[in-house]
């Protein structure tokens, strides 16, 4: 329909850590859960155009599959189901609904140093907004698939890896 998107927020975003991953190696798969969570630690104003956070705090709990077709792992195979759920927003009595996310790719690397990914993913919110300010319906539920390409170079040697993605 045309049109611009006006905005342009900089600055620090939400914080993420994981406190707790456990990962198992074996010869063609590697294996790994955890536990993250994000903290609002990036500008957030309830309505602003140029938020850089989601203006609450998330908790997810994921798990991580690779598998390596080739002896030499220059192939794999991903795919990282997730499950998050969330605190209230912040200024809103809203709390966003809980997420089901399902992400997978294909990483080749050409070179010891260049790779190249194609990955994609799907996210489906299986929980309802819940609060006062909720004005929207809430049985409708939010879906989003992505899918891009990067291409990757470690421009040292296991320290220092650049990634264009699109």
């Amino acid at each position: 329909n045309g049109g611009t998107i006006d905005g342009g927020g900089s600055g620090f975003g939400d914080l993420t850590i994981s406190p707790i991953m456990l990962s198992w190696g074996l010869e063609k798969f590697d294996f790994s859960t955890s536990y993250l969570f994000a903290a609002p630690t990036g500008k957030y104003n309830t309505g602003g155009e140029d938020n850089i956070g989601i203006g609450y705090w998330s908790h997810i709990f994921q798990s991580t599959a690779y598998y390596y077709p080739s002896p030499d792992k220059s192939t794999a195979i991903l795919v990282m189901p997730s499950y998050e759920f969330h605190g209230k927003i912040k200024d809103a009595d809203v709390k966003p609904g809980s997420r089901l996310i399902l992400e997978y790719g294909v990483s080749q690397y050409l070179s010891e140093r260049l790779e190249l990914n194609l990955q994609g993913g799907q996210s489906w919110q299986i929980g309802e907004d819940s609060g006062a300010d909720v004005y929207w319906d809430k049985s409708v539920k939010d879906q989003m698939s992505t899918f891009g390409a990067s291409l990757g170079y470690w421009l040292l040697s296991d320290k220092f890896y650049a990634n264009f993605k699109y």
